[in-house]
């Protein structure tokens, strides 16, 4: 396994690349009353972009993922989401501080990928512009009719109207 080793002496502030997909364990690791986004860790299947500023889960890096919490599940601009899904639990949550309910999902993640050297020079998707997590397997081995719940931050949803009007 190759892992980049850099330092914030030779990196100040973020460096971003391009938009990533990247599939793995997702975990629930908090939300920020600083910035207001939502803080998750994910295992990705492959260990492609990882640092050795990378936190360890479970015995294994994970490149940190974040969303702005105001502009995907509870800000004016935010898409509406049914009250069952694990969205409007994980909303709630944050939002009546109890405890969140939410266990390492396998997950598809779609964001800005980038090195936060000003928080120990990790890998990030920062932010997150897509993220499908799987919550409910369906017995009898039909994996479509697996359940997953999908989230677009308003942010993504904007660009891909802006695009499909530039394409038209």
């Amino acid at each position: 396994m190759w892992m980049l080793a850099l330092s914030k002496a030779c990196v100040h502030g973020h460096v971003n690349w391009g938009i990533a997909r990247y599939d793995g364990l997702l975990f629930w690791q908090g939300w920020s009353m600083w910035d207001g986004d939502y803080d998750f860790l994910l295992v990705p299947r492959l260990d492609h972009g990882l640092t050795q500023g990378n936190e360890n889960v479970g015995g294994a890096k994970a490149i940190g993922v974040e969303f702005d919490s105001y502009e995907t599940l509870v800000g004016p601009g935010y898409i509406r989401v049914r009250d069952d899904t694990i969205w409007a639990n994980l909303r709630d949550a944050v939002y009546f501080r109890t405890p969140v309910r939410w266990r390492e999902n396998p997950a598809v993640v779609t964001g800005r990928f980038g090195l936060d050297c000003v928080h120990g020079c990790h890998s990030e998707l920062h932010p997150v512009y897509a993220m499908a997590v799987h919550y409910e397997t369906v017995e009898g081995g039909d994996e479509s009719a697996d359940k997953w719940a999908i989230m677009g931050a308003v942010r993504a949803m904007k660009a891909i109207v802006a695009i499909r009007k530039t394409i038209r």
